[in-house]
């Protein structure tokens, strides 16, 4: 077996914080080229301490491994940010995303999968999520991708001050990608998840990045995404935005 690891480094150029990690896991932008077989994938650990009136210490690791053999897939995500204020945490989340899937046939998968999760600035103190469900590619030709997904999945988590819940929920996505000109490639994933119980109650993710090659190794990226829950923890906003600027390093 052949390990491929690739690093990668994110300095942050500009950026408007307002959560890391995402409440809603996106997947199938993270996934890696079908046709190779064996291990991939890459590992990122990044931190910054700054000293001035304020101590603060910022910090974020994560990984994306894959294994592949003939029809079968094996995924692993993980991410974690710790954020320190004068010795105060806040803003910490982190996930645990395993998914395993196999091809049917040249368009359709199945998929089932598990994720643990916390996310302190959602006021979420964890949610564990079980699922199955279908992956049908639409277009896969060159650089221009389409796809579409289904699951059902079972959820728990308990929010911060103290609330429990337990759904049923559908997770159903789209996934786009188009190369703009030979160097800039847009990447498009959206997300809908309702509750079969409660068709008030649904979450909502859309995402959206640019990737601007600049040589062989150095890539700009540009990321915004939005997030939208009806029935959010105690004490939380139903809309969330994130729009991010890195430079990313690849050898």
């Amino acid at each position: 077996m052949h390990l491929k690891l690739t690093a990668l480094v994110i300095f942050t150029v500009f950026g408007v914080f307002l959560t890391q990690a995402q409440v809603i896991v996106h997947i199938e932008n993270k996934r890696f080229a079908e046709p190779d077989s064996g291990w991939s994938g890459n590992i990122g650990l990044n931190a910054t301490f700054i000293q001035n009136f304020n101590d603060i210490f910022i910090s974020n690791n994560s990984s994306q491994i894959q294994y592949r053999k003939n029809q079968y897939s094996l995924i692993s995500l993980n991410n974690l940010n710790f954020n320190v204020v004068n010795k105060q945490s806040f803003v910490n989340d982190g996930f645990q995303h395993l998914r395993f899937s196999t091809k049917l046939n040249r368009l359709f998968s199945f998929e089932t999968f598990g994720q643990a999760q916390f996310n302190k600035l959602a006021n979420v103190d964890y949610r564990y999520l079980l699922g199955w469900g279908f992956r049908a590619k639409l277009i896969q030709k060159d650089s221009i991708r389409l796809l579409i997904g289904s699951s059902f999945m079972s959820e728990r988590d308990k929010e911060s001050l103290g609330k429990q819940n337990s759904h049923f929920r559908l997770s159903q996505y789209l996934s786009f990608g188009l190369p703009i000109a030979n160097t800039i490639y847009f990447d498009l994933i959206a997300y809908y998840q309702p509750d079969l119980n409660n068709k008030l109650d649904y979450r909502t993710s859309v995402a959206g990045m640019v990737n601007i090659k600049i040589n062989k190794h150095f890539s700009f990226r540009i990321n915004h995404s939005l997030y939208y829950d009806s029935y959010p923890a105690e004490g939380m906003k139903r809309t969330i935005y994130n729009f991010t600027n890195g430079l990313n390093y690849t050898f």
